[in-house]
């Protein structure tokens, strides 16, 4: 998964010692699939394309960040996803080692820039503030070490997108019920890009389909006392998040098609694709 670096000059700025190698500076960067991965290892399976904006992904498998990334765009917009969390806004840089995120939610996330030396770039989640706050093992003196990455989307469906997190954004006034039906097919379509990406996030899966259960053998939902936290406050209130939770569950009690095949990808893409458009026709089933 994902961050920028920076526009034109602040690229320079912050990340120089990246640019001092022809094409190190990639569209992101990924930390791998566990600390056994080495840079060297990484670049051996990957492209190298250059594109308009920089991405930095933290992957490990085993940890509660698989899957997290930041992205920062070169006119000044970045979302993130630390393990569950989703953000986006705004953000700028104040020196060339500390950039600072503005929520969409008015929240302030300052990351330090600790080194970029070619293909790595090391950064910290400063402490003392809510974000890191909330996610305790960002706080203290957490690195977090990235390498360069890139998986380019042309073919497939980019999940890093500002457009495939749309339904992870808060709502800030109460929903009507069109409105949470569209969050959801965000919210579908979301994890359809998740299970087409070209890198594998298989250990990613249970941390951001919640309510939703992907397995080898099918797709079930979660009862409504399980779901995330994050989740049900994607909605606005109580009532956003209910009424959110029964259309999701009503296309379970829905005839779908179960594929014939061993490949568990098509299989769950082939369900979610039939529970999209039960949620699009607004078919009530018993």
């Amino acid at each position: 998964m994902k961050i920028y670096a920076v526009i034109l000059i602040t690229v320079a700025l912050i990340l120089e010692s990246c640019n001092s190698h022809p094409n190190k500076l990639a569209e992101r960067w990924v930390l791998g699939k566990g600390p056994s991965d080495s840079p060297s290892t990484i670049h051996s399976q990957i492209n190298s394309l250059g594109l308009d904006y920089r991405v930095l992904i933290y992957d490990f498998t085993q940890s509660p960040l698989s899957g997290s990334f930041i992205q920062l765009k070169s006119f000044g917009k970045y979302n993130l996803r630390i393990s569950t969390i989703y953000s986006e806004g705004r953000w700028k840089r104040t020196n060339d080692s500390t950039l600072i995120l503005v929520a969409t939610t008015a929240d302030t996330i300052p990351i330090r820039v600790m080194n970029c030396d070619g293909d790595t770039l090391k950064i910290k989640f400063l402490t003392g503030h809510n974000f890191s706050n909330y996610l305790n093992y960002l706080s203290n003196d957490i690195t977090l070490t990235f390498v360069s990455d890139t998986i380019w989307y042309v073919k497939t469906k980019n999940p890093y997108s500002f457009k495939y997190n749309r339904w992870a954004v808060k709502a800030k006034q109460k929903l009507t019920e069109t409105e949470i039906r569209h969050k959801l097919l965000n919210y579908i379509d979301y994890l359809l890009a998740i299970l087409k990406d070209p890198r594998d996030n298989s250990k990613y899966l249970d941390k951001i389909t919640n309510p939703i259960t992907i397995a080898a053998n099918g797709i079930s939902i979660k009862g409504i006392k399980e779901v995330d936290p994050e989740w049900q406050n994607l909605f606005y209130d109580k009532e956003g998040f209910e009424t959110a939770y029964h259309i999701l569950q009503n296309t379970f009690l829905c005839d779908v098609r179960i594929m014939e095949t061993r490949d568990f990808v098509a299989l769950d893409v082939d369900i979610l694709k039939q529970i999209r458009e039960i949620i699009k026709r607004k078919k009530k089933c018993e």
